[in-house]
């Protein structure tokens, strides 16, 4: 045979065979043989031999059978190689070999029969493939060398083709190339009993279609000249699905052009059937690991025994451990009238006893009993029991209406189904017996977010565990239920709750908190009784509370700070209180003893005991002024401040100011972004530090550290720090002063803010509150760093200036150089609802020869200003009274006379006084506590500049 010829021929006979054949592969099969009949052959050319890839027997004809003494079905997948010795094996493996290559081939062998006896002979093979040109087989012709002559005729050749043919069991149709039948074999005329095929199409003939079947290989093999193959699925009545592989083969003529098709179909129902059975095992099992309660894990297991085709209806019962009895937890069935006689079996003795016996029994059509006989038109029932640890807790059970009996595999498969169900069937009895507190186990899981649920018994094994908070323990339901408490969890939280569960037996109930790494888990174990008080389980409710920990840390940290902050709050609001109206009668103190000396001579004794009145006044006012930058009131004169250059203009006045046993070291940033501030503010600030951690040396030798630089700061840096609400994040410059003195206790730092607080025998307490309200004034944060016998670091950290260029120009005004006083003829309305204030402002004007009107509070001003709205020239006007304030009165005046100058007056600082003001054409500021000449030259320069406009 030539290499480049392909052929087909029989893999397979009789039930392992499966046809491949085509017109070009019986021509093979003639033409191999009729090589060896040739005249002048030697004997025994007649034998053939036709061996598959693995020179298996696929068949020997009778003339070789005869020879070696053996039977047809003896032979049948016998080796080639099993009927010789060792040598001829040899020399025939490499005769194989050669026809695998592509090659005919030929050697000497010696065959032994069956009584043993050599049969020296000469063998020829001609190499087979199939239509795709991978080697199939070959056709061995024995030439027997010891025995006489047999002539075959073709004729001969065409019968053994022919009895190939029939002989095949898959069901094999030659058709033409219109799709008409020429020819089938038996199988196919034995499936279509009293059918006439041939000369029909085989649509019609077959499947009663009119049109060519949508999965006709033969169509496609007509149009490509290709093998095709197609395995299609037919539905049946009541019955399972019935599965075809249908394979289509060309028949080409000498030329190669395809003239008709060989088709050939095989049954792989069982095939297909085996294979969905396993994939509803699987997907059962896949169900079963994703179920969340008892009743949907029934649920699965009836809906993938129905699922099972040709299963009508199905059902589960369990047997009660005492009493025996039966009774049905789920069933799934397509008529009412099943379900209602599946619920009878619960108290049908009989359906009792088939379970109670533990063997599978499969009942079918005419062997019914019992309620499946009352079943309308079941023809077969199966009653499965579940085992677990040897004893039968359950059944599965199965009808159907088209089954005349189970198969093979469908049995195979329920009983597997049976005993993979057996531990989820143990496991629903023992919820059972745990009925109540599965409601209460059901209610706290599905209440109890983020948590943990479990059930244990009373070896610590988990029956059930349940809810979201499994996944933050790092464990699972399936990972965990059914085994204790030392399979399950690891070591650390194994320690800290087994006590906890142990003790719930003892009837104990137990909240306690359980560290676990980093986590810290809230642990509640309680005891479940039975009905007479005996506890026969334990439950524990287990959450994962550390970001609620966490969250109460911060809130009290946060609630701790917010107190605070409170707490300095109010004492500023008090210290600036104090100091408002300290500042009044100060108003009065200063400004009579002020007017006193104007009015003395130079040598009456009167004027020193005086000037004592006027120096203790300023160092009160002094006192009030610290009070109010405590309260972050105080006056500011705002311009850009380099931090860095403060502090070197004041290291000789730091360097004096410290003990002698302490060593000042600085550390200054070159480059640092300017701040907008109050100069002197901030060098008391800077002096008030250094003091404080001069004293914490104690005396002894230290150091003190003075460092400037700046940082990006976060939200959650200003959290931790003593600051006003609302600031922003960003760049900050800081001065930082360290010691390593006697460091604070944490009830000191808690009070280190306040007024009048201090640790010094001999100290007020406002330094350290005088810088909390100068900073914060400023827009500023502190932070404290401070360790008992370890030192103290306060960091004062102020915003960069936005336009460090452009000064601010809130508080730019100084006070008013003392000036020669000039006398004027006007006007002056003084409201205020102080009376010594008033008395004395009324005097120090009418001194210069103003006429002075007066006024106790805004209400009374605006009644007194509207009556002489025409004379008064000037107001001098209070901020804070009672009944209407300053912005108020301010407000009426000026809709009652556009323009009219008005002076503001006020203990406060002016950029917060008159920030209310902005816009509005106020003519001046005079800050309490002040003199005469202060107010007389304010008075006066105001009264010359508006009469100049």
């Amino acid at each position: 045979m030539d290499r480049g010829q392909r052929t087909d021929y029989p893999d397979r006979i009789k039930r392992s065979t499966s046809f491949a054949g085509s017109k070009d592969a019986a021509e093979a099969f003639l033409s191999a043989g009729r090589v060896a009949y040739k005249d002048g052959d030697p004997p025994g050319a007649h034998c053939l031999w036709v061996i598959d890839r693995d020179a298996n027997t696929v068949y020997a004809n009778p003339e070789i059978r005869e020879i070696l003494g053996y039977e047809a079905a003896e032979m049948e997948r016998m080796s080639l190689f099993s009927f010789m010795d060792d040598p001829s094996r040899r020399a025939c493996l490499s005769m194989v070999q050669e026809c695998r290559d592509g090659r005919e081939c030929g050697r000497e062998a010696i065959f032994r029969d069956r009584g043993g006896q050599s049969l020296p002979c000469r063998l020829n093979a001609t190499p087979l493939f199939d239509a795709d040109g991978v080697y199939d087989g070959a056709v061995v012709r024995l030439e027997q060398l010891l025995r006489g002559e047999t002539t075959v005729e073709t004729s001969t050749e065409e019968t053994f083709l022919g009895h190939i043919f029939e002989a095949i069991q898959d069901r094999i149709t030659v058709l033409d190339r219109d799709l008409r039948i020429l020819s089938v074999n038996k199988a196919m005329q034995d499936h279509n009993p009293g059918r006439v095929l041939l000369g029909r199409r085989c649509h019609e003939a077959l499947y009663g279609e009119l049109n060519v079947c949508s999965h006709c290989p033969a169509s496609e093999t007509l149009r490509t000249g290709l093998r095709q193959t197609r395995v299609v699925a037919f539905a049946q009545m009541d019955l399972p699905t019935e599965w075809l592989e249908i394979s289509a083969f060309p028949l080409k003529d000498r030329t190669g052009a395809v003239t008709g098709v060989i088709e050939y179909t095989r049954d792989v129902t069982e095939r297909k059937q085996t294979e969905e059975l396993a994939r509803i095992r699987a997907e059962l099992g896949v169900a079963l690991g994703a179920v969340a309660g008892l009743e949907e894990t029934y649920r699965v297991i009836v809906s993938a025994v129905a699922s099972i085709p040709g299963i009508s209806a199905s059902s589960i019962f369990v047997v009660d451990d005492d009493s025996g009895r039966i009774r049905l937890v789920d069933h799934q069935s397509s008529s009412h009238r099943s379900a209602e006689l599946f619920r009878k079996c619960e108290t049908e003795p009989s359906y009792t006893v088939m379970v109670s016996k533990g063997k599978p029994l499969y009942m079918r059509a005419g062997e019914l009993t019992g309620a499946f006989r009352s079943m309308p038109g079941v023809l077969s029932a199966a009653v499965i029991p579940v085992f677990h640890e040897g004893q039968v807790i359950a059944s599965l059970t199965a009808v159907s209406e088209g089954l005349q009996d189970f198969p093979v595999t469908y049995r195979q498969t329920l009983e597997a189904i049976g005993s993979q169900v057996g531990d989820i069937i143990a496991r629903a009895k023992a919820e059972e017996s745990l009925a109540r507190s599965e409601r209460l186990y059901r209610t706290l899981a599905q209440n109890y977010p983020g948590g943990a649920v479990f059930l244990f018994d009373r070896d610590l094994r988990f029956v059930i565990a349940e809810g979201a908070g499994l996944a933050s323990l790092r464990l699972s339901r399936r990972r965990i239920e059914g085994l204790t408490i030392d399979e399950a969890l690891d070591e650390s939280l194994r320690k800290s709750i087994r006590p906890l569960f142990s003790a719930a037996f003892s009837g104990k109930e137990n909240v306690v908190e359980v560290e676990h790494g980093e986590r810290v888990l809230l642990c509640h174990t309680l005891p479940i009784k039975n009905d007479v008080g005996k506890v026969y389980a334990g439950m524990a409710l287990m959450q994962d509370i550390t970001s609620r920990k966490r969250q109460e840390k911060e809130r009290k940290e946060l609630e701790s700070r917010m107190q605070h902050a409170q707490k300095l709050e109010s004492l500023g609001v008090l210290a600036g209180g104090i100091a408002h109206d300290f500042n009044n009668l100060l108003v009065a103190i200063l400004g009579n003893a002020g007017l006193a000396l104007l009015e003395l001579s130079a040598n009456s004794p009167a004027r020193v005991p005086i000037q004592e009145v006027e120096i203790a006044s300023r160092r009160a006012s002094e006192l009030c002024r610290q009070m109010l930058a405590y309260s972050g009131k105080g006056d500011l004169v705002i311009e850009p401040i380099d931090l860095s250059n403060l502090v070197q203009e004041m290291a000789n006045l730091l360097e004096v100011s410290i003990s002698k046993n302490a060593v000042l070291k600085y550390n200054f940033v070159k480059v640092l972004p300017p701040v907008q501030g109050d100069a002197t503010q901030l060098r008391q600030v800077v002096m008030n530090l250094i003091t404080n951690a001069s004293d914490a040396l104690d005396g002894k030798s230290g150091i003190i550290s003075v460092t400037t630089g700046f940082m990006e700061v976060t939200q959650e840096y200003l959290d931790k720090t003593y600051s006003d609400k609302d600031l922003e994040e960003g760049y900050y410059t800081y001065i930082e002063v360290s010691d390593t003195g006697c460091g604070m206790s944490r009830e000191t730092q808690d009070k280190m803010f306040e007024p009048f607080f201090t640790t010094k025998i001999a100290g007020r307490g406002l330094g350290l509150a005088a810088v909390l309200g100068i900073v914060l004034s400023h827009k500023g944060v502190i932070r404290v760093y401070s360790e008992v016998g370890r030192g103290t670091t306060f960091k004062v950290l102020l915003p960069c200036a936005k336009d460090p260029q452009t000064p601010a120009q809130a508080g730019a005004a100084r006070h008013v150089a003392d000036q020669s006083v000039e006398k004027l003829d006007a006007t002056i309305l003084v409201v205020d609802d102080e009376e010594s204030v008033r008395a004395f402002a009324k005097r120090a004007l009418e001194r210069i020869g103003l006429t002075v009107l007066t006024a106790t509070n805004g209400l009374e001003g605006v009644d007194v200003f509207r009556a002489h709205a025409r004379e008064i020239d000037l107001v001098l006007l209070d901020l804070a009274m009672p009944h209407m304030d300053g912005e108020e009165a301010f407000r009426h005046m000026r809709q009652i006379r556009p323009g009219v100058p008005v002076v503001l007056s006020s203990g406060y600082n002016e950029q917060d006084a008159t920030v209310r003001f902005a816009g509005k054409g106020l003519s001046g500021f005079l800050h309490k506590p002040y003199q005469p000449t202060e107010l007389s030259n304010s008075v006066q320069k105001i009264l010359k500049d508006s009469r100049r406009e």
